[in-house]
């Protein structure tokens, strides 16, 4: 998969994050993950789900990923 489509899907996924679809939205995270584990926007994003979510605690540690592999 190329960069270019890696952007798309996380252009879709930041959509259905902001209309409120979080569950799609990190499905889509994590699908991006699969194709690069150090990408560190979608680290990012998944660490903003979990705060939607009011899951602080995974969301910090997920916060501390993306920021070591920024």
């Amino acid at each position: 998969m190329t960069q270019n489509q890696i952007e798309e899907l996380l252009q879709k996924a930041v959509s259905l994050h902001r209309a409120g679809q979080l569950r799609q939205a990190e499905a889509i995270y994590r699908q991006v993950l699969e194709i690069d584990q150090n990408h560190p926007d979608a680290w990012h994003l998944i660490g903003l789900v979990a705060y939607d979510l009011h899951d602080y605690q995974i969301a910090v540690r997920i916060f501390l990923k993306a920021t070591e592999l920024r």
